[in-house]
């Protein structure tokens, strides 16, 4: 008796800290502008040829310079105009960490906008990044030197929906017709409360 109420106390304990999510709704400007050039930024991810990507990113948490924290800055390449992608950040929770993040854009002349600001000069190119700010929310703080891996994915979406559970959605529903078409052939309630 003893041994599985230990099992699933374990259980739940190990499920409590399995992960933290956040998650943020991209959408691109449906106007074809042309891209800015690419930067050499450490931390990139890319969708070219693809509508789902997932990288890991070994962040530290972000230090206080001039009252203000410096995020993390991570490059989304190879996006299409005209298309929403769900970016979602995720950790463990057991590393006692907050993480904010912010999408924006970057224009021709190198200033940082928020995407949602709407006010663009013909000249402007685009350039996506993630802004990610990793601050302590523990006692005793983590070193100066730790690093704290975070999951980043960008999906691209239809109908609001991440192409990555359609599948899922499409088997659920093909599922259900086929549970009820068979039930109006072979009357299944009868048949089994017989």
């Amino acid at each position: 008796m003893r041994l599985p109420l230990v099992a699933l106390t374990l259980n739940l304990l190990i499920g409590a800290v399995l992960g933290n999510t956040e998650t943020k709704l991209l959408r691109t400007q449906s106007k074809a502008y042309p891209q800015c050039a690419s930067g050499e930024s450490p931390y990139r991810i890319s969708l070219k040829g693809t509508n789902y990507a997932k990288k890991t990113f070994q962040v530290q948490p972000n230090k206080l310079k001039n009252s203000e924290f410096k995020p993390t800055v991570i490059d989304i390449d190879d996006i299409q105009c005209g298309e929403s992608y769900l970016v979602k950040i995720s950790w463990s929770a057991l590393y006692p960490v907050s993480i904010e993040h912010e999408v924006i854009t970057v224009v021709s002349n190198g200033k940082h906008e928020s995407i949602d600001s709407g006010h663009y000069n013909a000249d402007t190119c685009f350039r996506y990044f993630i802004e990610v700010a990793v601050s302590n929310d523990s006692y005793p703080l983590l070193s100066a030197s730790a690093e704290v891996p975070i999951n980043v994915t960008v999906v691209n979406t239809k109908f609001n929906i991440p192409v990555d559970l359609l599948g899922t959605l499409i088997y659920i529903i093909a599922l259900m017709v086929g549970i009820v078409l068979l039930d109006k052939k072979f009357n299944l309630y009868r048949m089994l409360a017989t």
